[in-house]
């Protein structure tokens, strides 16, 4: 099948090649289905599916990468990144395969931290570099052009961010909720093995369970800890130690509104992916998809994430302890089941960040 010619885009295809080979590598893009039935980095695979079974695609960007698009809109003939030139093969990858991306996630995040005009500004210039040539987007990535020429910089009007975006940030507040115990644990001291049993308990007495989480902890806690899963922990400064705090609890919202929606949007023919190069993401993504696809392959998963973290003989003991209050979910003695919505929880977490903030900065 010639399926450049079914988009009529006039690239060569040697530098679709090259673009492919860019986003392979670097492995940015999570999918809901194996390589065995689609494949994320060949262009082919979307074709297939948009052509033969009616399907859409529809992408959500973390942060890093909309700021690096957003960067390559700024730049005015400065060198660009390495990692602007993969946000930029991503883009022109999707332009091909029709897929649309959802940035929401993305400035929602810059709203919480205080630049709603930032936001909107910021939204526009991601609008009108996803609407340039790909040709131009393939010579970016590929450093044969330091900038977008200024005849096709085409501004796009401003949208309604507000309306878009601003609205709902109940499941952004519960993921802080888990951010803020997993630091407070942390700050409190004790074993890897320890620290993951308490989360673990205190998701079961006083809070909820969540996939992204429960992956999230067992890393965060365990002596193989990712660099920067929560950024800015040593920081004098509150602000600054706060948006660490909240930054960490975007990322376990991105993952799992990504997982809940690529399982959902799946019946109707919408395929959906999640683009990130942050390797904790990637491996969080990876095993909690997992947990909405089918219960034994996360659990089998999960036991060995539990293993390979904590060392068999500990790995296993928490492990059954997870199994045991995830087998009691229902227990009438959990505080979310004697309460009528996750919002009346909202009291937990300020009281949780008031504590933090208080030991941290006054103890």
């Amino acid at each position: 099948m010639n399926y450049i010619a079914i988009h009529n885009i006039p690239v060569n295809p040697i530098d679709l090649e090259k673009i492919e080979k860019i986003i392979r590598e670097k492995d940015i893009i999570r999918s809901l289905y194996p390589p065995s039935l689609f494949n994320q980095y060949f262009l082919e695979d979307y074709l297939k599916e948009i052509h033969v079974h009616n399907s859409r695609f529809l992408a959500l960007f973390d942060r890093n990468i909309f700021t690096d698009i957003v960067a390559v809109a700024k730049n005015s003939g400065n060198k660009i990144s390495e990692t602007q030139k993969v946000a930029c093969a991503l883009l022109a990858f999707f332009q091909m395969s029709d897929t649309l991306i959802e940035p929401c996630m993305a400035i929602s995040e810059y709203i919480d931290s205080g630049h709603y005009d930032e936001a909107v500004d910021e939204l526009s210039l991601f609008r009108t570099v996803d609407n340039l040539d790909p040709q131009i987007l393939i010579n970016l990535a590929l450093g044969r052009i330091n900038s977008i020429p200024i005849d096709s910089f085409n501004l796009i009007e401003k949208e309604s961010v507000e309306k878009k975006y601003g609205s709902d940030f109940s499941r952004w507040k519960l993921h802080y909720g888990f951010v803020l115990k997993l630091v407070s644990i942390e700050v409190s001291g004790g074993t890897p093995s320890k620290k993951i049993e308490t989360f673990l308990n205190w998701m079961h007495t006083d809070y909820i369970f969540s996939a992204a989480a429960i992956v999230f902890g067992i890393i965060y806690f365990s002596n193989k800890r990712i660099k920067n899963m929560v950024k800015n922990l040593n920081s004098n400064d509150v602000s600054i130690f706060r948006n660490g705090l909240r930054n960490a609890a975007w990322d376990m919202t991105l993952i799992s509104h990504w997982t809940q929606k690529a399982l959902n949007d799946s019946k109707k023919g919408v395929l959906y992916l999640f683009c990130t190069a942050d390797k904790a993401l990637k491996i969080i993504a990876n095993l909690t998809v997992l947990s909405y696809k089918s219960k034994k392959d996360f659990e089998e998963n999960l036991k060995s994430l539990f293993l390979n973290q904590f060392g068999k003989e500990k790995g296993a003991k928490v492990y059954n302890i997870y199994n045991s209050l995830v087998a009691r979910c229902k227990d009438g003695s959990r505080k979310i089941n004697k309460l009528k919505s996750t919002e009346a929880l909202f009291s937990i977490i300020n009281e949780l960040e008031e504590n933090l903030l208080k030991t941290r900065y006054d103890g």
